[in-house]
């Protein structure tokens, strides 16, 4: 009986990849209290990954050498970003420090919107999307801009919310493009870029 032998071969890159990735420690504290923050985000936008806080407000990332952009976020605090560059062997240690976001709270109110209750409003043929905005000068003009697209702009921060809108403007987004044509939306960010220059 004859043996068989099989060779398998893995690309280099793919080898030296993997033995160059890097550690990263961090930590996210409230920068008031210096408390840690439990459940923070941290996002690696151009991987679109993450990983999110301990008990004790650590996290740990491993990367490749590398440029990346991190967002990190947590509910009731202001989000950050921030570039980190890996290169070399040496390890690095990130320290982030959130600030309390600063909302006016009217009245409590749990906010919750999901791609049913956006399937709902296109059936009654109301489109809304939700933008978060502080300042009444921009909110104004955006409405202007939106009302010619056909979509009222509503802005959650009006009272305490939970916010979870992501899904419904996807859904209400995609929906507006039949109505609209393709890319409308990145056609609205640059008319409302253009009113708001025009402001200043």
């Amino acid at each position: 009986m004859k043996a068989i032998i099989l060779f398998v071969f893995f690309p280099l890159t793919l080898l030296l990849s993997q033995n160059n990735k890097q550690t990263i420690y961090g930590i996210v504290l409230d920068s008031k209290t210096k408390e840690p923050v439990l459940g923070a985000n941290i996002l690696i936008a151009n991987l679109n990954d993450g990983v999110t806080s301990d008990e004790n407000g650590n996290f740990t990332l491993s990367l490749n050498p590398g440029k990346y952009v991190l967002k990190i976020s947590y509910i009731g605090y202001d989000s950050l970003i921030d570039t980190i560059n890996i290169t070399g062997n040496n390890n690095k240690f990130l320290r982030y420090e959130l600030e309390s976001a600063e909302i006016k709270v009217i009245e409590e109110k749990v906010f919750v919107l999901t791609k049913e209750v956006a399937q709902k409003d296109i059936s009654q043929k109301r489109y809304r999307i939700f933008i978060v905005e502080y300042d009444q000068t921009i909110r104004n003009i955006t409405e202007k801009v939106a009302k010619k697209y056909g979509f009222k702009v509503y802005w959650p921060d009006d009272v305490y919310m939970i916010v979870t809108v992501d899904q419904y403007n996807k859904t209400m987004i995609k929906y507006l493009e039949k109505l609209n044509g393709k890319d409308w939306y990145s056609r609205f960010n640059k008319d409302l870029d253009i009113a708001l220059k025009s402001k200043h």
